[in-house]
């Protein structure tokens, strides 16, 4: 039995696709590094909340003192990475942070 458009989601996501580091886009796999994909699973648990970028440094790196590669400057290397797949559905918040939006705040979309 085969969903119709309106009833497929634009971005999901399975266990086993996390674990191969990428997420379905509007009926397509899109597939990410692995550190894209860890600030990309953050914004999904926190679809249509405002995230920090201090929270997306946390979720990427438990301990942020220890990782040698550390860096606001690679999370919003990151974060373009994912604009580039999510342009619609990836918004920054100036000095808040980036928000995945909830899904019926996505253009484009069937009613």
């Amino acid at each position: 039995m085969q969903l119709s458009q309106e009833k497929t989601p634009r971005i999901s996501m399975t266990w086993p696709q996390l674990r191969r580091n990428e997420f379905t886009l509007r009926g397509r796999p899109v597939r990410l590094e692995p550190q894209t994909m860890k600030v990309f699973a953050v914004l999904y648990m926190n679809l249509g909340r405002v995230v920090r970028v201090e929270d997306l440094i946390e979720g990427v790196w438990p301990n942020p003192e220890l990782e040698p590669d550390y860096s606001t400057n690679v999370i919003y290397q990151k974060i373009h990475n994912l604009r580039r797949h999510l342009s619609e559905e990836l918004e920054h918040l100036w000095g808040r942070g980036y928000i995945l939006a909830h899904p019926s705040k996505w253009k484009g979309d069937p009613k």
